[in-house]
């Protein structure tokens, strides 16, 4: 996600974000249907993370032209 992040412009690279967010959440739910204590504890901090990354892609702006060069 790195070097898309860098790659796509805004708009897709919002969409990305948010559609690899909530896989990578299935994902780690899915993996972990019969949890110990240690993995609810990693599994919670990833969760909680992933929420924060859509979260922040879900609120992103398209980026206005105004500081673009105007000949």
């Amino acid at each position: 996600m790195t070097v898309l992040a860098l790659l796509l412009p805004s708009g897709a690279n919002r969409w990305a974000n948010i559609g690899v967010g909530l896989l990578t959440m299935a994902m780690i739910v899915a993996m972990n249907l019969k949890p110990d204590l240690d993995n609810v504890f990693f599994m919670g901090i990833q969760l909680i993370a992933l929420i924060a990354i859509v979260g922040i892609a879900w609120r992103w702006q398209t980026p206005d032209r105004t500081d673009a060069i105007t000949p």
